[in-house]
């Protein structure tokens, strides 16, 4: 009788197992076949028994669907095997469903492929993670040294941070804390820091703006302005607390900001927070003046950072506050105003910019006494800024009286920006029309002489107007007024200038004549000839 090959009994021990497995659904006794070979050493069996084990296992124990095959079975990965180990394990019976069906099939794999359960294993908890971390922290809790599931804490770290990382869920944040507690040291726990200041976002959104300073500082500004929001407000110790915690984050985690960008950020938003004593914190938080940075550091007082942002910076952030702040207000008695105000002055050297902003506040108290109803936003964005001393005088027509009032509100305005010459020029010609609409040939012959006399030669028209009122009876001035015209005005003016100045002449020298006839003051003599007035 010729000997039985080992290739044949291999084949013979395989073939029976898997017949009795297909045609009976038998499987504990085609792994009592398997095992039965394996006991007398046939060869090539185990990866067989191990798939006959794990089908016994899902068949008998974990409840799976009984019409699971062993050839279903075998085309499918490891991963989806051991999902489906334990996906009709419950919440109670999870870990020691882990223990019994878990854990030996990790064993399985790892003798047939070494390294390939701790791949396994964390792939595993990995994509649980993302929907739900309550099992993955059952894994973690029992995986101290002495236990079985992850007993190397080098990877007990690595996997329990990726499953926090890659939860997407912001209603787990206690989870993650938990899984934090069972690992040798906690993480920085800026989840954590955000949830303390009510601003909830799971791990996984804190590691994904890691590396972004964009991000990063986008999350601080979130971050601080939502603390400003609260309701009541925050106090100064809260508020230190948070720039402390942002320090933190920034040390540990957001390496990829600046610390100066925190107390930027932390500055910025208190100067927006809508509340005095925050913007008088600010000003702690800053260089208000271009000396203070060479003050001593004793200089501070103690606990208080002073000076924390650079004078230049702090002029950026105390306008962009202030201009925010003026550009909602209503008028200026609204509150918001006040802020505006009380931001600018904390910068103490007044450099122009700050000036600036200040005298445009001012202005707007000029405005409202001269009657002028316009929103503070408006006035900002007016480009003809002489267009609003027009409209003062429009709405207060005696108001060209007041010549220093209105010239005041003018350089406060920047009407002209900062040429002075021509803005007293500017406001001048506009009093002097005012002046003759109304035949106040007085006011309007003070101020032409004050035009004449600082040469400002855009006056010639209104010196001109002036120089042929027949209503003004100074004809020695009116003479001066038509030669500052003449000197002054464009060529296409001087024919008409001439005349008019020529019929100014003869009436001067009418009016000699008659004086020189009638000494007494008895001039019955009328001038022929009427001045003509310029158009």
């Amino acid at each position: 009788m010729p000997q039985l090959t080992v290739e044949k009994a291999v084949d013979w021990y395989r073939s029976r197992a898997e017949e009795i497995e297909h045609h009976a659904g038998q499987v504990d006794c085609s792994l009592s076949l398997i095992r039965l070979g394996v006991e007398r050493h046939i060869p090539g069996l185990l990866a067989l028994c191990d798939d006959l084990v794990t089908l016994e296992t899902l068949v008998y124990e974990a409840g799976c669907d009984f019409t699971l095959t062993l050839k279903d079975l075998q085309q499918k990965k490891d991963f989806e095997k051991l999902r489906l180990l334990m996906e009709r394990c419950s919440e109670d019976n999870y870990v020691t469903s882990a223990y019994q069906w878990m854990v030996p099939f990790l064993h399985r794999c790892e003798k047939q492929s070494p390294g390939a359960a701790n791949e396994l294993l964390k792939e595993y908890l990995v994509t649980l993670a993302k929907e739900d971390l309550k099992f993955p922290l059952k894994i973690f809790q029992h995986s101290k040294p002495d236990q079985k599931f992850i007993p190397d804490q080098d990877q007990l770290m690595a996997i329990a941070l990726e499953c926090i990382y890659n939860c997407e869920r912001s209603d787990q944040l206690s989870l993650c804390y938990d899984i934090l507690e069972c690992l040798p040291q906690r993480g920085c726990g800026v989840s954590e820091l955000l949830k303390k200041h009510g601003l909830e976002k799971p791990v996984s959104f804190v590691k994904n703006m890691q590396s972004s300073s964009e991000e990063a500082r986008s999350l601080m500004v979130r971050l601080t302005r939502h603390i400003g929001r609260k309701q009541p407000p925050v106090g100064e110790s809260q508020w230190r607390v948070l720039l402390q915690d942002m320090l933190t984050m920034q040390q540990h985690v957001y390496t990829c900001l600046d610390a100066s960008a925190c107390y930027e950020i932390f500055t910025e938003s208190l100067l927006c927070s809508n509340r005095l004593e925050n913007i008088h914190l600010a000003g702690q938080m800053m260089h208000c003046s271009a000396s203070s940075a060479d003050l001593p550091a004793g200089a501070a007082h103690k606990g208080r950072p002073q000076f924390r942002v650079e004078y230049g910076r702090s002029i950026d952030l105390v306008l962009a506050a202030s201009r925010e702040y003026f550009n909602s207000s209503t008028n200026l008695t609204d509150s918001c105003m006040d802020l505006a105000r009380c931001c600018l002055q904390l910068i103490t050297d007044r450099p122009a910019a700050i000036q600036e902003e200040l005298d445009l506040i001012e202005a707007l108290g000029y405005l409202e006494e001269f009657g002028v109803k316009i929103l503070p936003l408006q006035v900002r964005l007016c480009s003809d800024r002489i267009s609003l001393i027009k409209e003062c005088v429009l709405q207060s027509p005696t108001c060209y009286k007041q010549s220093a009032k209105l010239l005041g509100l003018a350089e406060l305005l920047r009407v002209a920006g900062e040429d002075s010459e021509e803005r007293r020029g500017q406001v001048l010609i506009l009093l002097v029309e005012q002046a003759l609409h109304v035949q106040d040939y007085k006011a309007a012959s003070m101020y032409c002489q004050d035009l004449m006399a600082a040469g400002y030669s855009e006056s010639w028209a209104v010196c001109s107007q002036l120089g042929q009122s027949e209503g003004f009876q100074d004809l020695a001035t009116r003479q001066e007024l038509m030669a500052f015209a003449l000197t002054h005005c464009p060529p296409s003016n001087i024919e008409l200038l001439l005349a008019a100045s020529s019929s100014l002449q003869t009436e001067i020298l009418y009016q000699r004549v008659n004086f020189q006839i009638h000494p007494e003051g008895e001039n019955i003599s009328v001038s022929p000839l009427a001045g003509k007035v310029l158009q």
